[in-house]
């Protein structure tokens, strides 16, 4: 089976001008995600998981390595596959009904097919009695689901989502995990989802990608072998709470890495700091 998406030897630097400095966020980095999968990447902060996401997208090209979707080179942005970030990124001064048409419009579609395609979608993401709200009426979970309503509208294949749900309170999250999972079964797009939350990880995917600390590398990939029908019976079922544990504990290792790393290079810092203050006390 030809994979959605196939990540080659992903490499990304970020270069600083001013000091001539780069920081390699991604390195070497492969893995493939099937089509109509829930794919989860975690991994400690600074690994790179977004600026993967957006190399996926088409946003951000990499330095050496390549992406192929349906075994088609990605050079640019698609409408094919879209991204909802975790700002939500709704125009504030249109209604909800203008925001999901916002893409259709982008895209040529006539005002009456867009009407009812936005209002099909205000429907499958419960927003019904809601079209004509503007962003600073709703809550943060209803600005959520009118953000993921305006990424499915354009019919994308592939549903990228920047940590959708950082931003809410833990049972407005819990609510629209359940939400994301009713969707996919009523759409059967590809997700792929960055996290720090590994029970939403596990709630959510059939497999998690757990990554490195910086450089971002492919530690593991872990198989979620649950009944995605019954999830939300099985929450903290001794299985789930396996997978959990077993996710926590590979993340902690690479947390704790990064953190030596740091402390390391922070104390290389201070120590060329007092080396140079004391040669310029000897020349004073």
């Amino acid at each position: 089976m030809i994979p959605k998406i196939k990540v080659e030897n992903l490499t990304k630097k970020f270069e600083f001008k001013r000091d001539k400095t780069y920081i390699e966020v991604l390195q070497d980095i492969s893995f493939s995600i099937n089509s109509n999968e829930i794919f989860s990447i975690i991994g400690p902060s600074g690994c790179g998981k977004t600026t993967l996401l957006y190399i996926i997208s088409g946003f951000i090209k990499p330095d050496t390595g390549k992406i192929y979707y349906d075994s088609e080179l990605v050079t640019s942005p698609s409408p094919r596959r879209t991204v909802i970030f975790q700002e939500y990124g709704l125009f504030p001064w249109m209604t909800v009904e203008e925001n999901i048409e916002f893409g259709l419009k982008a895209k040529g579609i006539l005002k009456d097919e867009r009407r009812d395609r936005a209002r099909k979608f205000v429907e499958l993401v419960h927003l019904k009695g809601f079209e004509d709200k503007y962003p600073h009426e709703l809550s943060g979970g209803m600005k959520q689901r009118v953000g993921i309503a305006r990424a499915l509208a354009i019919d994308p294949e592939v549903v990228l989502m920047d940590e959708p749900f950082a931003s809410l309170d833990s049972l407005t999250r819990e609510i629209m995990q359940e939400e994301v999972l009713r969707i996919w079964e009523a759409t059967q797009k590809t997700l792929i989802l960055i996290t720090h939350n590994i029970e939403e990880a596990v709630f959510l995917s059939d497999r998690v990608m757990i990554m490195t600390a910086r450089p971002g590398r492919k530690k593991e990939i872990v198989s979620v072998d649950l009944p995605r029908s019954h999830r939300q019976e099985i929450k903290r079922d001794i299985r789930s709470l396996k997978l959990t544990n077993y996710i926590s504990q590979s993340l902690r290792e690479e947390t704790l890495k990064g953190i030596e790393e740091g402390g390391i290079r922070l104390i290389k810092v201070l120590g060329d700091i007092r080396l140079g203050g004391s040669l310029n006390r000897k020349r004073g």
